[in-house]
């Protein structure tokens, strides 16, 4: 199990920086499926 103090701050910015991260590499594909009905900008 994850601490309680671990799972509000750590694992917090962990989840927000590979959000992050997340959104960068996938704004580099503006031609993917999901994202396909979501490219007008």
């Amino acid at each position: 199990l994850i601490e309680p103090t671990y799972r509000g701050k750590g694992l917090g910015k962990k989840l927000m920086l590979e959000t992050e991260a997340y959104i960068l590499e996938f704004s580099k594909i503006p031609q993917s499926g999901l994202m396909k009905t979501n490219h007008l900008n």
